[in-house]
């Protein structure tokens, strides 16, 4: 622990543009306080007639003991940057699935997860078909989908091409490409797509 420690300290200290061993940081700047003295065991600061913590500033030591001590931490904010952590959606296979009403076949689909990218977001999630009526979709986005459960036959307009689709298989269907997907029984397929949420 007390490795770990040493590391997230040194992490924290290079955020914050300073090795000194108590800054003062304040969201968007650091303030280097070299006549600061630790007052608290709460990491309150005094530097002249200012006192420590005021609101938009943090310790490094108080960051540094919230990573700590959370075991899973959250966002932190510190000098104007995020420092993003994992999201643990859970397991997905065995969730229900909306139907895609705008589909005359029997199709289903949710988004389950999506980049923090505005600029060009991600978004992964669960399609399934069911046996009847094949589904033709033109894809205005890029997509990966991996089958999962089931089978597919999956046919490609632009060049003809069908491929049997079990689990384990693998695709890529690129912008502009119209694929058709048919099922003798049903298909699961997780995807990854370029889009945002509810575009699909």
């Amino acid at each position: 622990m007390a490795r770990e420690h040493a590391v997230m300290l040194r992490m924290v200290r290079r955020l914050a543009g300073t090795n000194q061993r108590d800054p003062c940081a304040k969201i968007g700047q650091v303030s280097r306080c070299s006549r600061a003295q630790k007052t608290t065991a709460d990491n309150d600061y005094v530097r002249g007639g200012c006192s420590h913590p005021q609101p938009g500033r943090i310790s490094v030591m108080s960051v540094l003991e919230s990573l700590v001590s959370s075991g899973r931490p959250n966002t932190h904010r510190l000098t104007g940057a995020l420092m993003p952590s994992m999201k643990h959606h859970g397991k997905i296979l065995d969730r229900s699935l909306p139907a895609m009403d705008e589909e005359s076949a029997a199709a289903f689909l949710d988004d389950f997860a999506t980049s923090d990218d505005a600029r060009a977001p991600i978004t992964a999630g669960l399609f399934r078909l069911e046996a009847g009526e094949a589904m033709t979709y033109t894809y205005t986005y890029h997509e990966i989908k991996l089958i999962v459960d089931g089978q597919f036959e999956v046919h490609d307009g632009d060049s003809g091409e069908t491929v049997t689709a079990t689990k384990g298989d693998l695709f890529y269907f690129p912008e502009g490409s119209t694929i058709t997907f048919t099922t003798p029984d049903f298909g699961l397929g997780y995807f990854c797509g370029q889009r945002a949420p509810g575009e699909a």
